[in-house]
Order: C-alpha cells, then structure tokens, then sequence
C-alpha cells in the first residue's frame, strides 16, 4: 500500500505506468474502486452467471461492483442507494432494478422481486447500518 505516500516499496509485478493520457488524479479510482470491486465479485464472491445481485450504495466501488455483475452475467442487478440520482445512473450502468431504501424497505422489497432474496449481496458503505 503506498495511499498518500510520496515513496512506496513493491515489487515490480505490482506497478504498472499510466498512458501520458491518463492524468494522475482522475487514475487513482482505477488502483482504488475498481480493483476492489473486481477482487469482490470474483475472488470473494465468485460471482457466476445467473446469480441474483443486490449492491448496497452505487458510488465510486458500487458503481464498479455493478459492472463487473453485469459482465459477468449477474441477473437481476439490484442496486439500493439513498440518492435518486445514483439510482438513475446506477441503471445506466446495467442495474436492472433501483431502491431507495428512503422510500421503501430494501429488504422486503428485495426478498420480494427474488423470492426470497438475492444469491449475492454487496455492502460497499462500510457503514453499521447496511451491513
């Protein structure tokens, strides 16, 4: 981990140089949100086709969480977020549903559009209350 930091030791395999480009500071969600998201849907998940998903919050790392789902054949997609707006772009993004937990109980609505709830679910607030 080298976050923030002028100098950082790693290994080579572990460095990779950025298209001249890319700028720096709109980069930096690749090596943060989007790496996550991936090691989260496959390594921990293992997410397969055909596996109902709900992501939790559909920011920078449920944003990526979303794409990976849906490239990997994830169905439904259930994104659940406060903000409208992210809910929009959440289905821009491939989500097949959205929920404002606001405006309606995520949980009974999700156990309810899948029978019974999702294979997969994904907090990515790390807030006590989604959990």
């Amino acid at each position: 981990m080298g976050g923030l930091s002028e100098y950082c030791v790693t290994t080579g395999s572990d460095v990779s140089r950025l298209p001249d480009n890319l700028p720096y500071e709109e980069s930096a969600i690749l090596g943060c949100a989007v790496f996550t998201a991936y090691g989260a849907v496959k390594n921990s998940a293992e997410l397969r086709g055909g596996q109902s998903v709900a992501i939790v919050g559909t920011g920078g790392v449920g944003g990526a969480v979303l794409q990976f789902a849906k490239s990997f054949g994830a169905a439904p997609i259930i994104a659940v977020d406060i903000s409208n707006e992210k809910l929009e772009q959440a289905k821009a993004l491939g989500a097949d549903i959205g929920i404002n937990p606001l405006e309606t109980n995520a949980v009974d609505k999700i156990i309810e559009l899948t029978n019974g709830g999702v294979d997969v679910s994904f907090e990515v607030l790390g807030n006590v209350q989604t959990f």
